[in-house]
């Protein structure tokens, strides 16, 4: 009899159709959803590049197969934008902390799903990290088409 596993499992997919090769990795931002008892199902940004997909999953750097609307392209920002970002720390309340936006990753209808910032820019504890924009305190959008 095989014992259960103890580790966190991905949420991942099976590919269906036709498979489309990347000529060249990728780099995108995937929202990893870790599934109950480990996690709740709600994303978690994480970089990484895109090799191969179909028209509903893409495989990652990995070789897990993710959903489409998990996985997004990388777009850098040309001049960083100052933010405030509301993070968890470590045994305490959620804190609001200034940050730089150096990059964002958008969603297939162009809206930003997440940004690359660096932390309490300034600072001998400055830090980059991808967030949600959900984690953003600013209410003005990132980018303007």
């Amino acid at each position: 009899m095989r014992t259960p596993s103890r580790a966190p499992q991905l949420v991942t997919v099976e590919p269906i159709g036709a498979v489309t090769e990347a000529r060249e990795p990728i780099p995108v931002v995937v929202m990893y959803r870790w599934k109950p008892p480990y996690g709740d199902g709600s994303p978690h940004p994480v970089q990484t590049v895109a090799v191969a997909w179909t028209g509903f999953q893409v495989r990652i750097g990995t070789g897990a197969w993710l959903p489409a609307r998990d996985v997004h392209r990388i777009h850098d920002v040309p001049v960083p934008k100052p933010v405030v970002a509301r993070v968890e720390i470590r045994g305490g309340p959620p804190a609001d902390v200034p940050a730089l936006v150096l990059a964002r990753a958008t969603d297939r209808r162009g809206a930003d799903v997440a940004v690359r910032v660096l932390l309490a820019p300034d600072t001998a504890d400055a830090a980059e990290r991808w967030l949600l924009t959900s984690d953003l305190v600013d209410e003005e959008p990132i980018h303007t088409p």
